[in-house]
């Protein structure tokens, strides 16, 4: 599996880095060739548009269809970049980071990488709250361990 994210959405990049697989960006109406390049040299099997149509133009998903017809090219993303994590997130998972404020801090990076290694689900929020979709997600879940980087937890 190969994700495709928006070159300007570092949320959903940080979502797909988590996934422990190949991640490529996309502008939003088209796909660069160093892009299609990459998709042709590992002949992924499958490849998820991480994001909604807002980041990733249906056009998009369109052309990688055509470009690699052998391939299962699907999306998976909802309205803003907390539905979309929440989509990501398994609900086996029983570690969550919530991470708050901007997506393109080196700091958010780092805790990709870190959920990456240690199955651990992000989840975003704003930098004084959660949102909603955030805390539907947590809600009836037998969480273990909550860590948050730069938010709180809040109703």
């Amino acid at each position: 599996t190969v994700y495709v994210a928006a070159s300007d959405a570092p949320a959903d990049a940080l979502i797909a880095a988590v996934q422990a697989s190949p991640v490529l960006f996309s502008l939003r109406t088209t796909v660069p060739l160093a892009t299609l390049a990459e998709l042709t040299r590992l002949s992924p099997e499958r490849i998820v548009i991480v994001g909604g149509p807002v980041r990733v133009d249906q056009k998009v998903l369109a052309a990688l269809g055509d470009f690699f017809p052998a391939a299962t090219v699907e999306r998976s993303g909802g309205a803003d970049r907390y539905e979309t994590a929440a989509l990501f997130t398994k609900v086996w998972q029983r570690r969550v980071l919530l991470v708050g404020g901007s997506s393109d801090r080196v700091d958010s990076i780092a805790a990709a990488a870190t959920a990456a290694l240690t199955n651990t689900a992000i989840l975003f929020s704003e930098r004084t709250c959660a949102p909603q979709a955030t805390h539907r997600l947590l809600e009836g879940r037998k969480v273990l361990t909550l860590g948050a980087l730069g938010t709180q937890m809040c109703r």
